[in-house]
């Protein structure tokens, strides 16, 4: 690994696949001493230790903030067909009473126009 000679520096690195989306964050500014804040999303939040060893590992000072951000579209796109599902089978079930309830009238006509 090459000497750094500038504490002070920002990085971002996006990675995309199969609709997730991983992105990550590292600012840092001189320091004294490593003080280290890490910004992880819930379903992350088991890596926090190791993370924290890997940077140890590599960078001795500064104040360094990570940030990691994950989506999966994938559930998106997945609610997003059910909603769609949903939403046709609802519409099969209110025209269903529609065209029983036209019946039913077109039937009561005919009754009471041969009663006439």
């Amino acid at each position: 690994m090459s000497d750094i000679f500038s504490m002070t520096g920002y990085g971002k690195g996006v990675a995309e696949q199969d609709g997730r989306k991983a992105t990550v964050e590292l600012k840092s500014v001189n320091h004294r001493f490593l003080d280290l804040g890490l910004k992880l999303p819930k379903s992350l939040m088991f890596a926090e230790d190791g993370l924290r060893k890997a940077i140890q590992k590599s960078i001795s000072r500064g104040h360094i903030d990570l940030f990691i951000s994950f989506d999966d579209d994938r559930e998106k796109q997945q609610n997003a067909c059910q909603v769609r599902a949903c939403g046709e089978r609802t519409a099969r079930q209110v025209s269903y009473p529609k065209q029983l309830l036209r019946k039913r009238s077109h039937a009561y006509a005919r009754r009471h126009h041969k009663r006439d």
